[in-house]
């Protein structure tokens, strides 16, 4: 089966992708196994882990920041 989608965000992909699954899945008196495949699939796992990997690098970041120079500022004032 070929299935042509619009242009969605990344993530509806992915919840897209397993309602189909289910929908034929669950067919009464198929048995067959749904494997999706080809570009969108691809760009969504792309794009979800990179939008993963920037949300972990920003709050890592952020957190760095904001404790160095906490962990700085208690250093000062401590030895003046």
């Amino acid at each position: 089966m070929t299935f042509k989608l619009p242009w969605m965000e990344a993530s509806e992909y992915a919840e897209l992708n397993n309602k189909i699954k289910i929908l034929i899945e669950e067919e009464p008196g198929l048995e067959v196994e749904v494997t999706v495949r080809g570009m969108v699939p691809l760009f969504q796992r792309t794009l979800v882990a990179a939008m993963n990997s920037m949300t972990t690098s920003y709050a890592m970041a952020f957190f760095y920041k904001y404790y160095d120079g906490l962990i700085t500022w208690k250093c000062e004032n401590r030895f003046n």
